[in-house]
């Protein structure tokens, strides 16, 4: 037993004199920092309508590299002919559309990521018209810390533009055939945009789509692009509504939609009342 007992001593101070040892060996390791934007090439990004702000997520790397440093964003526009070349369908996003508040990114001690904020102005439906490019470029570090040479500009694209509406949801409720048992609702869908006040979200059915229509805090349901056959229309005597608020961190409504409609499936009409909530 005495025996065992100076074993086991024995190796608890090969397991401790290891872990001081891989931290000193930590210590004097040495990774030079460098800033770089980890979405380097290309990125879509779909704006809210009228004003907003996007942030591009900047970050800074290395080991034992705890000094502060500091980089300047810009948009690039000499960069946009080649892309544009490339991507005939692409046009420079006009000038008014966007700017930045800020274009010196600052990183304390310690700090891995900051945020370069864009701002979006006058947003409109027009913007589905065309493709836009948006080549923003990191440059000018000071500090302790260089450039990665190769993460250091990205395309920003827009193709569409998106409502306050827009955005996941969860949906729970019932279907309710008229000759048949009750189905439960519960699922999570994305709502996508079709105009300012309206989006398109899957309905109960596989292949059905649902469009809601906002106004002045009431519903209008219809049947999307494609899901006409369902003949889905308003519950008689029933009103469907949305409530909520713009939020600015999630840049969208954190809200909810009450929903009664019914639609025609197998010759058989089903009635559903359903939620849907603001989801992340």
């Amino acid at each position: 037993m005495r025996y065992f007992n100076r074993y086991i001593k024995f190796i608890v101070v090969v397991l401790a004199t290891g872990v001081i040892s891989c931290e000193t060996g930590l210590s004097t390791i040495s990774v030079p920092a460098r800033i770089y934007l980890p979405q380097a090439e290309q990125m879509e990004i779909i704006p809210l309508l009228g004003e907003s702000a996007y942030a591009l997520q900047v970050y800074k790397s290395g080991i034992n590299q705890d000094a502060s440093a500091s980089v300047t964003a810009s948009v690039d526009v000499a960069e946009s002919g080649a892309f544009i070349e490339a991507h005939p369908e692409f046009s420079l996003l006009p000038e008014h559309h966007y700017s930045l508040p800020s274009a010196q990114i600052s990183f304390g001690k310690g700090e891995e990521s900051k945020p370069l904020i864009i701002r979006f102005h006058r947003i409109d439906e027009s913007l589905s018209d065309t493709s836009y490019v948006l080549p923003v470029r990191l440059q000018d570090v000071t500090g302790g810390a260089e450039l990665a040479e190769n993460k250091r500009l990205v395309f920003l694209t827009v193709k569409r533009f998106r409502n306050p509406y827009e955005g996941p949801y969860r949906i729970y409720g019932s279907a309710i055939p008229q000759n048949g048992i009750s189905r439960k609702i519960e699922m999570v869908a994305n709502a996508y945009s079709v105009s300012p006040d309206a989006v398109t979200i899957q309905g109960p059915e596989d292949n059905m789509k649902l469009q809601l229509t906002v106004s002045d805090g009431k519903v209008l349901i219809s049947a999307a692009p494609g899901s006409e056959d369902y003949r889905i229309q308003h519950t008689p005597g029933t009103e469907s509504t949305y409530s909520g608020e713009f939020d600015t961190d999630y840049q969208r409504n954190t809200g909810r939609f009450i929903l009664h409609y019914s639609y025609t499936l197998n010759e058989q009409v089903v009635n559903v009342v359903a939620e849907m909530n603001f989801w992340l």
